[in-house]
């Protein structure tokens, strides 16, 4: 279940739009304060046109324009939230909410912020490499067979909509 990003929601940002959204205007961006710590906020914090206001949410980590609500599962945490309760709970808040829902399951061994930046270099978006061929994959400097093959696995599971019109999808 921990395997995808993007094909978690019914979003697709490609580098190109990104670049033109943001050289136009700021994105602002309301993160939990529990977050603080973390490396998003450190790589976040770096970036320009971004404001970064800090507060306890009541849903979600990390809120975008007013327009995304992202909840971020380290493969730990998620287990741990599961076993007591808290993932189920906060899912279905999350899919309540009135912003697009978001889960980001992060932590696909093998594939860590290196080479998932060069993946979106070589094939643009994430959909695209969740479409990639396994010899495709291997294109990719640092991709191995075994990472290659993990990545495939981890992105061929059937999706299954999950809350009316909220654009959230979990593996079963």
């Amino acid at each position: 279940m921990a395997k995808r990003i993007e094909s978690l929601v019914s979003i697709e940002i490609d580098k190109s739009d990104l670049a033109s959204n943001t050289m136009e205007r700021t994105i602002n961006i309301l993160m939990d304060d529990r977050e603080r710590s973390g490396v998003v906020f450190e790589h976040l914090a770096a970036m320009d046109r971004i404001s970064i206001n800090i507060r306890r949410l009541p849903v979600g980590d990390f809120q975008i324009d007013d327009r995304l609500l992202f909840e971020r599962k380290t493969l730990k945490d998620f287990s741990v939230s599961v076993i007591d309760g808290r993932f189920f709970r906060q899912m279905t808040q999350l899919a309540s909410s009135q912003l697009k829902g978001v889960l980001i399951l992060q932590g696909l061994q093998g594939v860590g912020a290196k080479r998932a930046e060069q993946l979106i270099d070589r094939f643009g978006n994430v959909r695209n490499v969740m479409n990639a061929s396994v010899e495709e994959l291997l294109s990719v400097d640092g991709i191995g067979e075994h990472t290659a093959r993990q990545i495939k696995w981890a992105v061929g599971e059937p999706m299954i909509p999950y809350g009316e019109n909220t654009g959230l999808m979990f593996d079963i």
